[in-house]
Formats: structure tokens, C-alpha cells, sequence
């Protein structure tokens, strides 16, 4: 679709409004400058998506049409504030610490931007961006549809011992059936775990609702609670150990009273989206967020190539420093090594060589 010219010039630095909609197969946005009352469209634009693009999530989408808005419409991104009405939770997604690879892309590309999230209230602007969206296609199914394995699992729990049930069916209709029995203790989920990863031994494998697990529930259950010398019609395998071994030890730091320290700014706009008074400052810390994550109330810095690392104040970071300088190398570690070594203890602070 052919970009119509300027509508509405905006003011210098003005804050505009968009408005964002989402179809199967297309994407649109409109900018929108606001005088009192009323609403003006400045620019407006819209975008077929790609095969790939078309599998992402409701709201994936969502941020791809502000994705896409942002670079046709850079120069307004530069010099206003945004502000973005729409249903969806467009910030705590782009602030999730668990992203995938191009969530973290988006959010690395739209946090050098003045861009806050709002929830919609008004219809006038969103007019426009649903008017811009293509025709909603419905892709036909393939008249040939390519025959699927089906896996169904379940656990089960009792004060017995635990158990686990697989059907698999194949193309043809052929079914195969385990039943297993763990010897180790396991709770209820992770009894539910081994259940599909003894299916996944077997084949690749989709799961299905609960609703349709009668057979694997079945499976399972008499796993757990069938007598060992009991001969049954599908044999019953002996599980000794866990298939995933335990988390090793890690570093235990004490909790020691945080002094105010760079952790404090990056904590608040996060959890709170507070923001420094200075248009550069924020900038700077919108640029900087884009790398931290809060996980059950703590700072991380996100890693793509390993664990996320767990934030210290400068006091925390010393007694770091000393559990390690405790150990058999004592003080000869260099700086490089040193540093590797907190970096694999899961640490991080600002400076760290």
C-alpha cells in the first residue's frame, strides 16, 4: 500500500499517539497529534506480513506493527514523546526476563526511544489504523495433510510410589504403550516431567489436553499403584534415577542491608516505569534497561550466550570478591581471571574487568 503524505505537522517535541492493529496477515498503525479534545492523523502506515511473521502470537504482533511503524516513522520517533494506546501488555512483554531472540531484538531497538505504554480508551484513532488493515485471508487447509505421531502422558501420584503412562499412536493407527514406575522420590510435577521425557525417548512427539489422557492416566495409575509381582498387559519399566540430575551447588552470598547504588534507578523504571527528569538521562537508562531483567524482585543482567547474572551493590560485590580470593589461588588471580571467575560464580556489577 502506497504511505499518504503528512496529514497533521506536529509541533517540536509534542507527544503524538499511535494506535496499532493487527490482522492475520497485515499490520497498520496511526500516528495521531492531540489538541484538546480532539485528534489529528499525522501520518499513517501499514504492512503485509510475512509466512513466519503470520505464526506469531496476538500480541508478537502487536509489537511488530510498532516495530514496523518505528522505522517508517523514525524521525517522529526521534524528536516526540510516544505514547501507544493499546489492550495489549506491550511493556511487561518487552520487559519479560525469559524473551525469545527477536523480543530481545525488538526491545534492544525501541528502548532508545521515548516511548511509554498506555491502556486504550478512546476509538476516534483506532478507526483509522482498523481501516488500514488488508483483507483478513483464512489460509486453506492443505487438501493433503501430512500424517502426525500423537503422544499422550501423564503421572501419577500416590503414597505407594509414583508412575508414569505413554500411549503413543502412529499415522497407521498403531498404538504403543509404557508404563513406568520411578524409584526415587518425585513430586506430582515432577512425575508429570518424566512422563514426557519418557515419550520424547520414543518419538517426537505433540501433546494433547488432559481431557483426552484417559489411556495415559490410566497407564499411570496402575504404574503407582499395581503390586511389583503383578503381571500386567503392558509391561512396566523401572525408572532408579532422575532423568535430569539435580542443580549443582552455587555460591551463597549473605544478605547483607543494600546501600543506595546504581542498581537502585534501573530497579525503579522497570518494576514502576520512573524516569530520570533529564530527556538525556532517560534516554541513557531506557538504552541501558534494555539489558536487565527483574526476576522474583532481584536485577539481572540477561546473557544470550549463557545464565542470566544475578546484579550486587558494591558491598555485596566485595564479599564476592573475598569468598574467592579465599580459595586456592588466593591473591595471584590476575584481573581477567578474576573477573572470569565471578562471571561464572552468576555475578555481575558495573566496572567488572
Amino acid at each position: 500500500m502506497a504511505e499518504p503524505p503528512i496529514l497533521s505537522a506536529p509541533k517540536p517535541e509534542e507527544v503524538l499517539i499511535m494506535y496499532l492493529a493487527i490482522s492475520n496477515i497485515a499490520t497498520s498503525a496511526a500516528l495521531i497529534r492531540k489538541e484538546g479534545k480532539r485528534q489529528y492523523p499525522v501520518f499513517y502506515t501499514s504492512k503485509t506480513m510475512t509466512d513466519a511473521e503470520t505464526q506469531y502470537s496476538k500480541a508478537e504482533k502487536v509489537i511488530l506493527a510498532l516495530i514496523y511503524a518505528k522505522r517508517k516513522l523514525r524521525h517522529y520517533f526521534e524528536s516526540h514523546s510516544i505514547v501507544v494506546l493499546t489492550n495489549y501488555p506491550i511493556r511487561g512483554i518487552l520487559f519479560k526476563p525469559d524473551l525469545s531472540g527477536r523480543i530481545t531484538k525488538w526491545a534492544s531497538e525501541l528502548s532508545s526511544f521515548d516511548i511509554t505504554y498506555e491502556p486504550r480508551v478512546s476509538q476516534k484513532g483506532q478507526a483509522v489504523a482498523d481501516f488500514l488493515l488488508e483483507y483478513e485471508d483464512t489460509p486453506e487447509e492443505p487438501a493433503h495433510p501430512e500424517p502426525q505421531w500423537e503422544l499422550r502422558v501423564d503421572g501419577s501420584l500416590n503414597q505407594a510410589s509414583v508412575g508414569v503412562g505413554v500411549v503413543m499412536s502412529t499415522p497407521e493407527g498403531t498404538k504403543l504403550q509404557q508404563s513406568i514406575r520411578l524409584k526415587f522420590p518425585a513430586t506430582n510435577n515432577e512425575a508429570e516431567y518424566e512422563a514426557l521425557l519418557a515419550g520424547l525417548r520414543l518419538a517426537s512427539s505433540l501433546q494433547v489436553p488432559r481431557v483426552e489422557n484417559a489411556e495415559a492416566d490410566q497407564l499411570a495409575t496402575s504404574a503407582s499403584s499395581s503390586n511389583e509381582d503383578l503381571t500386567w498387559i503392558v509391561p512396566i519399566d523401572v525408572l532408579e534415577k532422575p532423568s535430569i540430575n539435580p542443580p549443582q551447588e552455587v555460591m551463597v552470598i549473605p544478605v547483607i542491608p543494600r546501600e543506595p547504588c546504581w542498581i537502585d534507578p534501573l530497579e525503579a523504571y522497570l518494576k514502576h516505569g520512573v524516569l530520570p527528569d533529564q530527556k538525556s538521562e532517560a534516554r541513557k537508562l531506557r538504552l541501558t534497561a534494555a539489558k536487565y531483567a527483574i526476576i522474583n524482585n532481584q536485577l539481572y543482567r540477561k546473557s544470550f550466550s549463557g545464565p542470566y547474572l544475578k546484579c550486587l551493590s558494591p558491598t555485596e560485590a566485595l564479599v564476592v570478591l573475598k569468598q574467592i580470593h579465599d580459595g586456592d589461588c588466593g591473591n595471584h588471580s590476575g584481573g581477567r581471571s578474576l573477573a572470569h571467575k565471578v562471571l561464572t560464580q552468576g555475578y555481575f556489577w558495573p566496572y567488572l574487568a
